[in-house]
């Protein structure tokens, strides 16, 4: 029970650092929005698909150590969610397009580091993704926990490298290339190293059967 009560806890921390990043939007607090002035912000739709996340990985762990079918039905839900966000988003950034989901929310008016304003960096569309594909695996292959343990590592590097570049200033690092890729925020690269956590631990627990 010790993996099960971990991967609730990293659940939480994500699920709460999206909840505060939507809290600083509503009211207009810039140290939630953006950790600094001079950093990029985490998107709305970014903040809400971390929520997703959170609660994704809470009903994944009790997948995996309950065999919830209750978590299975639900699970549809946040995986819809972040589906929508991301897909659109990528056709986005690949036709150039602005769809108009940027600002369904709040709509941001000085986006700094960014390529569009609302739109969220490619590696943070591509990182949800794997969110996504992870929990399809362990909820409808409950046996390939070495693939979700890998999709956890790329995960894990992909957002370190972040981490990496805002430590040493190298600002392709965090992938703001110009004209293509907004940059990825701080906070939202260490939302997906925890999130990349969890599925380790998740892979390496064992799945209940009925």
């Amino acid at each position: 029970m010790q993996k099960y009560n971990i991967v609730k806890i990293l659940a939480t921390i994500v699920t709460g650092i999206g909840a505060m990043v939507i809290i600083g939007w509503f009211f207009d607090i810039q140290v939630l929005k953006s950790v600094s002035p001079s950093f990029v912000t985490m998107k709305v739709s970014t903040a809400i698909s971390f929520v997703m996340s959170g609660v994704i990985i809470y009903l994944m762990n009790e997948i995996k150590h309950k065999n919830s079918n209750f978590a299975k039905i639900v699970l549809v839900a946040p995986i819809t969610v972040i589906i929508f966000f991301m897909t659109v988003f990528l056709f986005s950034s690949i036709s150039g397009i602005r769809t108009g989901i940027e600002d369904v929310f709040i709509k941001e008016t000085e986006a700094i580091r960014s390529v569009t304003p609302g739109r969220p960096s490619i590696a943070t569309i591509t990182s949800f993704i794997a969110v996504v594909i992870a929990s399809l695996l362990l909820t409808f292959k409950p046996l390939k926990n070495k693939s979700v343990f890998i999709i956890g590592n790329i995960i894990i590097a992909t957002n370190s490298l972040s981490l990496i570049g805002y430590a040493s200033g190298l600002s392709f690092l965090y992938y703001e290339i110009e004209g293509w890729s907004t940059a990825m925020a701080l906070h939202t690269s260490i939302a997906f190293v925890i999130t990349g956590t969890s599925m380790i631990f998740l892979s390496k627990s064992n799945v209940i059967q009925k």
